[in-house]
């Protein structure tokens, strides 16, 4: 059938409406993911030429356009590690959700041991989620060997490396681990064989940079500062030697043979002037070895033209800031512009002011500071850390607040607000951080038993904490803390034996762990008159780190009357 051109025409603009309505809602996607296509090109090419401000820029195009971009999440985790970012934390948490897969989740252990304070809450999170399915995975032993370390337990530590050894027997690096931990054993038998495996380990032509530092750290341990030397003029002549080991071997031989250290530390001036990484790095050596006022010398001396540099400047700042030389830096930081890095320029300034008991200046400076770093979240947070390591405690605490409410996506501010009430004693500040946190995380069974922890502690809400215990031991009852939250919400009750039963589901080396948890056994089994076995818990729970509330209910188990 021969259609009129009118009949034609009024079927080209159905059409085209159609198009235009279904374009708005499914074209739309389309464009969305090529757009993504595109810009994580960019942001692969920028990342393999080390072109690192440019590939974050195109990752966090991608991110916008899908903040679950597996892809995406991994390269921005990855550029975060390169440029010592905590935000690494985040995306690595963020992945490991998006696709749970084990190399996601052991590189989130492995980040959060490296970016957590003890006792390291989402590493132990982790850790224990995968010990049920990751125990033929070398790289799970390997983590939880520095897991174990990190909480100082070598017996733990040596265990999970052995157990590596065995799944992979002609592994070289999990032998040397191995070796490492054994060097300094109390068993002299045992220490004297690690270190000769570590010797023979160092003539490797991979493994032998490692070998030759683990001998280094071993003596320098033990104060033979001549063989620590010795073997750190191996290191340096090694092909694969970084200029952090030419420090390494400086600090060795200043202590071995002062005269000849002197020396080479001159020599090493001379060699860093070549390098902007390794000026940094020498004068960050320097401010570390209480040489600060050198080091505003060294950097002084430097040609013009790297002295115009911002990281030069930065490090002048900081040289200052080591030597207190407050009014030169004030003088410097006045006279310069930091591009993106402004933020920390006013920062410095404002602390220059500080100290010299200039506040009604001080204060505007630090307000720009903020303004500034408010630009990324990233930045607060590095202006949240330098706060609080000049001591500066409501600065860095209003900071961190800012962040956890304004933005979503990094809830590993929660994790770092968490550590600083943990670590000050503010039980009450735990509680008004969780009732924001559990806000902006609604589902979170670790959320909802830690609300439901300092609820109990303090009395308040106990119908609700009793609530959210009971929902995040469901979600995860094989969760140890977990439990024991939920047992005490049922010893609040006066249900002791209940919460007996609940705790008696784990074995007594996983009730040993974790203060709080050995602290909550100890009340619920004094509490069912098991007085001896709940003072051995007790006394557990009170030689570790807990809650001033908690420290008083652990107390009574051991002063109360049989």
């Amino acid at each position: 059938m021969q259609l009129s051109r009118k009949t034609r025409i009024l079927i080209f603009v159905v059409a085209s409406l159609f198009v235009f309505f279904v374009g708005g809602r499914y074209g739309l996607k389309a464009f969305r993911y090529f757009q993504s296509r595109h810009f994580l090109r960019l942001a692969e090419e920028s990342f393999i030429k080390e072109d690192y401000e440019r590939a974050v820029r195109f990752v966090r195009k991608v991110l916008v356009r899908n903040p679950k971009h597996t892809r995406g999440l991994w390269l921005m985790a990855e550029l975060a590690r390169i440029g010592g970012s905590p935000l690494e934390l985040d995306f690595r948490q963020r992945l490991a959700e998006v696709t749970p897969a084990l190399t996601n989740q052991l590189a989130l252990v492995e980040c959060a041991l490296r970016l957590e304070k003890p006792p390291y809450p989402i590493a132990t999170t982790t850790l224990d989620r995968l010990s049920g399915i990751a125990t033929n995975d070398i790289g799970y032993h390997l983590l939880s060997a520095q897991f174990a370390l990190k909480m100082g337990d070598r017996e733990r530590a040596e265990k999970h490396l052995a157990e590596a050894l065995t799944l992979e027997p002609t592994n070289k690096l999990v032998s040397l681990n191995l070796s490492t931990l054994r060097a300094t054993h109390s068993d002299p038998q045992v220490a004297s064989t690690a270190r000769t495996h570590l010797i023979t380990f160092s003539s490797d032509p991979d493994l032998g940079i490692y070998a030759l530092r683990a001998l280094i750290t071993v003596y320098t341990t033990e104060g033979d500062y001549t063989k620590a030397a010795l073997y750190a003029k191996m290191l340096v002549t090694n092909p694969a030697a970084e200029f952090a080991d030419h420090l390494l071997y400086l600090s060795t031989l200043l202590k071995a043979d002062r005269e000849t250290g002197e020396a080479y530390l001159t020599t090493l001036k001379k060699a860093a002037q070549t390098n902007l990484l390794t000026i940094v790095q020498l004068s960050g050596w320097l401010n570390s070895n209480e040489r600060a006022h050198e080091a505003i010398d060294w950097l002084g001396s430097l040609p013009w033209y790297l002295k115009e540099t911002i990281p030069v400047q930065m490090a002048f700042a900081n040289a200052c800031m080591r030597a207190g030389q407050w009014a030169l830096l004030q003088s410097r930081l006045e006279s310069q512009q930091w591009a993106e890095n402004e933020y920390l320029r006013l920062a410095f300034l404002a602390r220059a002011l500080r100290e010299m008991r200039r506040m009604e200046l001080s204060t505007p400076v630090w307000q720009r500071a903020i303004s500034e770093a408010a630009r990324q979240p990233e930045n607060l947070f590095g202006l949240a850390q330098l706060a609080a390591g000049w001591g500066w405690k409501s600065e860095s605490e209003s900071l961190l607040l800012r962040i956890a409410r304004n933005y979503g996506n990094y809830r590993w501010v929660f994790n770092v607000l968490q550590q600083m009430y943990m670590d000050q004693g503010d039980t009450v500040s735990l509680l008004k951080l969780f009732q924001v946190w559990l806000e902006t995380m609604p589902g979170s069974p670790v959320v909802k038993n830690n609300l439901a922890a300092v609820l109990l502690l303090l009395g308040r809400d106990v119908g609700r904490a009793a609530f959210l215990a009971a929902e995040a031991y469901r979600a995860e009852s094989t969760n140890v803390v977990f439990a024991s939250t939920y047992a005490f919400a049922l010893f609040k009750r006066g249900d002791f034996q209940a919460a007996l039963q609940i705790m008696n589901r784990f074995s007594e080396e996983s009730l040993e762990k974790d203060p709080s948890v050995a602290g909550y056994y100890a009340l619920i089994l004094y509490a069912n008159g098991l007085v001896e076995k709940a003072r051995r818990f007790a006394t557990l729970a009170l030689d570790g780190k807990i809650l001033p509330e908690e420290r008083a209910l652990f107390e009574s188990v051991l002063h109360s009357s049989d």
